[in-house]
């Protein structure tokens, strides 16, 4: 009866780390996160670029993360960048989009850089004008 009742508690013990495993991995991802407001960029290279990479607000702190990458069907010289930021960053209407690195070394992120501060917020889903990609080349 003893050894019952330990193989119990050993299975109760995995399901419970299994769960625990899991939830910190979607903790993690984010993937239980808000996603806050949606914008859409579009540039003619987005090199470094892809889902999940970071998005920054001019220079300074992570305010979000890239959705999604498509070429442009009207124009497939172009790629659609989409992201969200938090709901409470001030992305304004005349915000412009580039592509940057903080050092040679580091990967490429996107960041918002404000232009006046007397232009509306950004609605959710807006298209923001873009920078083009300058590298170290």
């Amino acid at each position: 009866m003893e050894a019952r009742r330990e193989q119990a508690m050993v299975g109760l013990f995995v399901l419970v780390a299994a769960a625990l495993l899991i939830f910190v991995v979607f903790t993690l991802s984010g993937a239980w996160s808000h996603r806050g407001n949606t914008y859409r960029t579009y540039f003619a290279f987005a090199g470094g670029i892809a889902p999940g990479t970071v998005v920054r607000y001019s220079g300074g702190p992570k305010i979000g993360r890239v959705d999604s990458l498509k070429i442009d069907p009207l124009d497939p010289e172009r790629i659609e960048v989409t992201f969200s930021v938090r709901p409470d960053v001030p992305v304004k209407t005349d915000s412009h989009v580039r592509i940057m690195s903080m050092t040679p070394l580091s990967e490429n992120d996107v960041e918002i850089f404000p232009d006046s501060l007397q232009a509306a917020i950004a609605p959710h889903g807006a298209l923001l004008p873009s920078d083009p990609y300058v590298d170290f080349n």
